[in-house]
């Protein structure tokens, strides 16, 4: 099911419905739920030493019976939070870590004890260098 709204003119999500597919085939799951949350206002500050900082997305886990079911949660961020220049290596790194995340809960065990896991990532920008920081909860 999919609800990502359309966002203001220069602004975006940091995946596109085709990206989230490809993530899809490449973990070999379909998202039960893709939606989105809150739109970032901020604004890329230049001569600061953190650009940017902004929360892309979280990813949901929710034990079905004897598998696991994912939802994504896209957040929306003007366009010049994100400079061009480090936009594919930033996507390809927050697929990977999608990937793995979704690999590890998948292939979790009871001991394991994950009940509602979620990973959210927060993307910074400084000094035209990106940092990507991932978060993860287990409620």
């Amino acid at each position: 099911m999919s609800e990502i709204k359309n966002l203001p003119k220069n602004f975006k999500y940091i995946f596109s419905q085709k990206d989230i597919r490809l993530i899809e085939t490449e973990t070999n799951i379909k998202f039960a739920k893709i939606s989105n949350s809150y739109t970032s206002s901020a604004n890329f500050r230049k001569v600061s030493e953190v650009q940017s900082n902004f929360t892309t997305l979280s990813v949901y886990g929710k034990l079905q019976e004897d598998r696991w079911e994912f939802s994504i949660v896209m957040n929306g961020f003007r366009n010049e939070l994100l400079p061009k220049v480090l936009e594919e290596e930033i996507k390809n790194e927050i697929k990977n870590g999608i990937t793995n995340f979704i690999n590890k809960v998948g292939k979790s065990k009871e001991t394991d004890l994950y009940k509602n896991p979620e990973l959210w990532n927060i993307v910074t920008i400084k000094q035209n260098r990106s940092e990507i920081s991932w978060k993860e909860f287990n409620r």
